[in-house]
């Protein structure tokens, strides 16, 4: 499948830039934008010094700390040492070639340029190709309601090693506050609109709190790719387990779910929290099983290039026809015209959106093929139920179909490449591998008329080598 042409992601800091290099690499990075958050900002020494946008910026242009993940490799700490000299504090670790960043936005906004301006210019200096947009160019410092009373996101975070117990987040000004310049622009440009796997309360909730952003990725939700920043209940990087506990919010795959459900199409999660994809599909997210956790450079672009190879979501109903699936053969029969007048209603039904009520249709119908032993009319109606199932975004659901023709029809070639797919999607690849090779051979096997159909070349493309045997 060919990448799409446009990205655009919406990234906090260290844990966000693993993948954004990933995808840097991997993609023409002039096609890719950023939308980083600005909450974390904070005024130290009379300085603007914005910690997200730097973390992207230095890992885009190859200069930041490989191991701590922020500032910037091979760093000193002279000046900050002398402020604190001065009785200035110390908490915040500024380097020595780091506060020139610092001094130089500084510069920019005091002469009078906004903050979007100051970050394209430093993103420029220092050779980076994507674009880095502030999600807004209006300060929307967060700050931690806490049992110690209120704290800076940054004090909360460095200054007391995020140790406080988290009552509730505010996200100031954020209600007068708006986008940058082309951030709404870019979601509607982009051919797949990415959510890092950041702290979703802390570095994508700013985002989320600018005025229209929200209701941007609503609107364009079909495009939305969210990645979990929790794998087997722990935070990849950051105290994101521990902050969704304190709030009452699940720390895990399920609970970041929620918090993403009404603007997400497509919902990634490690093979470790496998058991809850069933969970996330109920909450109407299509979910995909990929490697998430990002320790070397090839496994940040293995996931950005799969990332990149995911489908696009949400399939139109509209153009969905009888004609669109085999019929049986025997029409003088009754079973013939009862089981195709319920597709044909079934139809109906979903192109009005009543997907419910078409699959309970279906679901009579195919009970009633079981016990009518009409083996092709159970193949037929399974079929359909997943078709209606893909435009639900439940992959559960369409692979309970494909499953229950198999259970009637164990060479069923249609099933058999639909289970093919599904494993595929959830990182299943030998699962997969069998699956298609099954299909490959009842194809090859069969006279059905499927093989027209294209079927056989789907496979071969997605399996080639099943064509080299």
């Amino acid at each position: 499948m060919k990448p799409p042409r446009k990205i655009t992601a919406l990234a906090g800091g260290v844990g966000a830039s693993k993948l954004l290099l990933g995808l840097y690499e991997v993609m023409d990075p002039t096609l890719l934008t950023v939308i980083v958050n600005t909450g974390d900002d904070i005024v130290l020494h009379g300085l603007r010094i914005c910690p997200d946008l730097d973390i992207v910026t230095y890992t885009l242009a190859g200069i930041v700390d490989p191991q701590k993940g922020w500032g910037l490799r091979a760093e000193t700490f002279h000046a900050l040492k002398h402020l604190a000299a001065y009785g200035r504090p110390n908490w915040f670790n500024l380097g020595d070639r780091d506060l020139a960043t610092h001094i130089h936005r500084t510069a920019l906004l005091a002469e009078g340029k906004s903050l979007s301006q100051a970050a394209d210019h430093i993103r420029i200096a220092l050779g980076v190709k994507s674009r880095i947009l502030p999600m807004s160019d209006d300060p929307i410092p967060t700050m931690i309601d806490s049992n110690e009373g209120l704290l800076h996101f940054q004090e909360y975070l460095v200054k007391r090693r995020a140790e406080p117990v988290v009552k509730g987040i505010r996200f100031v000004g954020a209600e007068s506050a708006s986008p940058a310049p082309g951030v709404l622009e870019a979601f509607c440009e982009a051919d797949r609109i990415l959510i890092c796997p950041s702290n979703p309360l802390i570095s994508i909730g700013p985002i989320l709190a600018v005025p229209q952003v929200r209701d941007e990725l609503r609107a364009q939700k079909q495009k939305v790719i969210a990645v979990c920043p929790i794998v087997a209940g722990k935070s990849l990087k950051g105290p994101s387990d521990k902050m969704l506990a304190q709030l009452g919010h699940s720390p895990t795959a399920l609970g970041v779910a929620k918090l993403y459900a009404d603007f997400t199409s497509t919902f990634v999660i490690d093979p470790a929290d496998k058991s809850q994809s069933a969970a996330i599909s109920a909450l109407g997210m299509k979910v995909v099983i990929l490697p998430t956790v990002m320790k070397t450079p090839a496994q940040k672009r293995k996931l950005a290039r799969a990332l990149l190879s995911l489908p696009p979501s949400g399939r139109n109903a509209k153009r969905l026809s009888i004609a669109n699936f085999d019929i049986p053969k025997n029409q003088n029969s009754v079973p013939w015209h009862r089981f195709r007048d319920a597709m044909v209603n079934s139809v109906r039904l979903i192109q009005r959106d009543k997907h419910q009520d078409a699959l309970k249709l279906l679901d009579e119908s195919i009970a009633d093929a079981i016990r009518e032993r009409e083996i092709s009319w159970i193949r037929t109606l399974c079929h359909h139920a997943a078709v209606i199932s893909t435009f639900m975004e439940n992959l559960q659901l369409e692979k309970h179909y494909y499953e229950q023709s198999l259970a009637f029809s164990a060479e069923n070639p249609r099933a058999l490449y639909g289970l093919a797919k599904i494993a595929r999607e959830q990182g299943e690849l030998e699962t997969a591998r069998e699956y298609a090779a099954r299909c490959h051979r009842a194809i090859l096997e069969g006279d059905d008329e499927i093989v027209k159909a294209g079927l056989l070349d789907l496979v071969l493309k997605n399996w080639p080598e099943l064509g080299e045997r």
